[in-house]
Order: C-alpha cells, then sequence, then structure tokens
C-alpha cells in the first residue's frame, strides 16, 4: 500500500508537465509560417547593398556589404563561400540576375524586380561598404 502511494504523486506531476506543455504551445497555429524569413545577416546585408545602390548591384559590391567587417578588420581574402552565400542571399530576397559585367572576373550585376536597370556600359559601380 505505501509503494502505490509514493507513484501516484509522479504520475500527477507527469500529467500535470503535459497539461502545462500543450498549454504554452496552444496558439501556435496563429504565428506566421516563416517569422524569420529574409532576416539573416547576409541577407539584410546585401538588402541594404541594393537600396543604397538604386535597386542594382554587382556580386562584388554586394559581397563587400555582407562581409565587410571580415574583409576590412579581420584582413581576410574573399573566397567561393563567400560568393555562394551572398549569390543564395540575392536569389532569397528576390533579386534577379540582369547581365554579367565587363568588370575583372565578369560579376553579374543583379537588381530588385520592380529596379530600373541601366544597361549603359558607363555605369560606375559605387565602392561603398
Amino acid at each position: 500500500m505505501a509503494a502505490a502511494s509514493v507513484l501516484l504523486p509522479a504520475v500527477e506531476v507527469q500529467v500535470t508537465r503535459t497539461k502545462l506543455r500543450t498549454n504554452s504551445l496552444r496558439n501556435l497555429s496563429k504565428r506566421p509560417l516563416k517569422p524569420a524569413k529574409g532576416m539573416g545577416r547576409v541577407q539584410r546585408s546585401v538588402r541594404r547593398c541594393l537600396l543604397v545602390n538604386s535597386g542594382v548591384c554587382t556580386t562584388s559590391e554586394a559581397l563587400s556589404w555582407a562581409y565587410s567587417k571580415r574583409l576590412l578588420m579581420g584582413g581576410e581574402k574573399r573566397n567561393n563561400d563567400m560568393n555562394g552565400t551572398v549569390r543564395d542571399a540575392l536569389i532569397s530576397i528576390g533579386a534577379r540576375k540582369v547581365e554579367r559585367t565587363g568588370a575583372h572576373g565578369r560579376p553579374w550585376l543583379w537588381a530588385l524586380a520592380h529596379a530600373h536597370v541601366d544597361n549603359s556600359p558607363d555605369r560606375v559601380p559605387n565602392r561603398h561598404g
């Protein structure tokens, strides 16, 4: 009889914990589907780069904005992983490839969907970042 009275409180605590867990997760159906979409560090940086440059930038410019601290203060060199991350971020925020530029390495020119693209050959890239 003493063993039964010891087991009952443990079962009640477990049931109580389960009820608390379900009560705290009750409104998950009302939350946004993807609350963090587009809020990554690189995504925010390339979005800023596009906004400053009137909705148009090269991959190289976006990379300078996204990795400015590592490139300038850390003294790191650009690598392919940085290029891939910047390309993925540009695609994820809705930018599209416009054309390849004639600069060294021929980086892509990216534009936001609503941006007007000036395809003139005298376009000088912005050196901010």
